[in-house]
């Protein structure tokens, strides 16, 4: 529909040969919108970044929930004179509903598991191959 100029007063067709006749009738839309539309369609969609996603929390979207494993959520807790990270289950029906942790205590944790690990030795012969 969008795509016709019968909407914005004018007929087209290629079987014919008219190209943009001024019709006859009324039109539902202006010459005008119908050529913002057109420029809009043939354009690549543009989706503005998200202004609060911070680098507040370094380990958002990777950390899930230990009941239903869907991703924690980040938040601030208000205080009486500061404010405080912390993640938090947001999935109603999980028992660990509603229960945080906080942000410097899990990504402590997390640090501390990311240090044991250990590449094994196919690992290294694969990367020497590469390399």
């Amino acid at each position: 529909m969008l795509s016709q100029p019968l909407y914005a007063g004018y007929i087209c067709s290629e079987t014919y040969g008219l190209s943009f006749l001024k019709g006859q009738h009324e039109p539902l839309i202006s010459l005008k919108t119908f050529d913002k539309i057109q420029k809009a369609r043939c354009e690549t969609a543009y989706a503005p970044a998200r202004k609060d996603i911070g680098e507040d929390f370094a380990l958002r979207g990777f950390v899930t929930c230990g009941d239903c494993c869907v991703p924690l959520r980040p938040s601030w807790a208000k205080g009486k004179y500061k404010r405080y990270p912390y993640y938090l289950c947001q999935t109603k029906g999980c028992p660990s509903y509603g229960k945080s942790i906080p942000r410097d205590r899990l990504e402590a944790d997390f640090g501390a598991v990311v240090k044991t690990l250990q590449p094994s030795a196919s690992l290294f012969a694969l990367a020497k191959v590469m390399f």
